[in-house]
């Protein structure tokens, strides 16, 4: 480790600069939970919002969306995923753009 003249070492200077760096881009939501109840949840704006959409929720997003047109006979999907992956936020996401007057 070597020392700077802040007396912080270069790896810990370097951390302090790519926090700082990117919290000016990233806003963490305060209150962030993991958990998502689909019954619980579905009228609850702040659990809608606090997705972060990854580029397969966002295909299974717009597969869905595409699925609801009525020549479209395969509207069937099958979710699968380990514990805590987003599967309840995805489908609350999906319930709250189809069913939002």
């Amino acid at each position: 480790m070597s020392a700077s003249i802040t007396g912080k070492s270069t790896s810990e200077t370097l951390s302090d600069w790519g926090m700082s760096m990117y919290s000016k881009k990233i806003d963490v939501v305060r209150g962030f939970q993991t958990s998502v109840n689909i019954a619980f949840d579905l009228h609850n704006e702040n659990k809608i919002k606090t997705f972060i959409p990854t580029m397969s929720s966002i295909d299974i997003v717009e597969d869905v969306l595409h699925s609801i047109n009525v020549q479209n006979q395969s509207r069937a999907r099958l979710l699968v995923g380990a514990y805590g992956r987003g599967k309840s936020h995805i489908i609350l996401v999906l319930m709250s753009l189809l069913f939002k007057k």
